[in-house]
């Protein structure tokens, strides 16, 4: 497998990612030396999620919200990346697919940065509405066993990568971006949003 992903701490979107073989590579990393980055071992995702594009670690998007007795799971999407690049995020390119409660992909996906939609993966030919996610209740636990941990969080959008052993996490973002959700449905959710953030912000 091999292979480490270097992360600035303050980095959004993907744009401050890299992908690097070896420790040495590290030096080739713009500003390396001035900010404080995090470096991740490369995930060997499970073969399914492979199968949509085997160039990046296709992640699940979980946003998770504290209630006053719970924590819920509120939303969800899965984000590819479209070619060959390594970053699969939604803003960078990547294209993003709503997540029903059972696991499956929604028909049709959408690359937010250029407004473009498929209902396949244009590399692998893969069909979306075909797809269903390995492993996705046990996803869930884990999103929600974590935010039990982080008691002044109100929400948090957690990237999950699937193994072939299950699921693990790759972050929990405060910042998760409220707006994709409804571009995927095409819904204005005014209610369900209110019922969580009609006074604390995500």
């Amino acid at each position: 497998m091999g292979g480490y992903f270097c992360k600035w701490i303050r980095g959004m979107q993907g744009t401050t990612t890299y992908y690097v073989d070896s420790y040495s590579d590290l030096v080739s990393i713009p500003n390396i030396n001035k900010y404080t980055w995090i470096l991740e071992e490369k995930v060997q995702q499970h073969p399914a999620m492979a199968s949509l594009n085997p160039n990046c670690v296709n992640t699940i998007r979980i946003v998770t919200v504290r209630s006053k007795s719970s924590i819920d799971i509120f939303e969800h999407w899965m984000k590819v990346s479209v070619d060959d690049s390594h970053v699969d995020n939604s803003h960078s390119g990547g294209i993003t697919m709503a997540v029903s409660d059972d696991g499956r992909l929604s028909k049709q996906g959408l690359q937010i940065s250029t407004g473009k939609k498929f209902t396949k993966h244009p590399l692998t030919g893969i069909k979306f509405s075909e797809f269903t996610i390995p492993f996705w209740d046990a996803a869930k636990e884990l999103v929600v066993n974590a935010h039990k941990h982080l008691y002044g969080m109100n929400s948090v959008g957690w990237d999950v990568a699937i193994t072939p052993y299950g699921p693990i996490l790759i972050e929990g973002n405060s910042k998760w971006d409220m707006t994709i959700f409804p571009q995927l449905t095409g819904e204005a959710p005014e209610e369900k949003y209110g019922k969580y953030f009609s006074k604390k912000r995500a």
